[in-house]
């Protein structure tokens, strides 16, 4: 599954960010974007912490 088209994987993770942050941003959506395309790029999965 490529991580960093999936825009299901990019609204679950955006809800977690806002969540956390306590609502969401432009910086929230760009960051989310980020991290998912690096996470994608780097061969990591989401949501793993090794």
């Amino acid at each position: 599954m490529n991580i960093i088209d999936n825009k299901e994987i990019f609204e679950e993770q955006l809800e977690k960010a806002g969540k956390f942050h306590g609502d969401i941003c432009g910086g929230i959506v760009i960051g989310t974007k980020l991290a998912i395309y690096v996470l994608g790029k780097l061969g990591m999965e989401l949501n793993q912490k090794k």
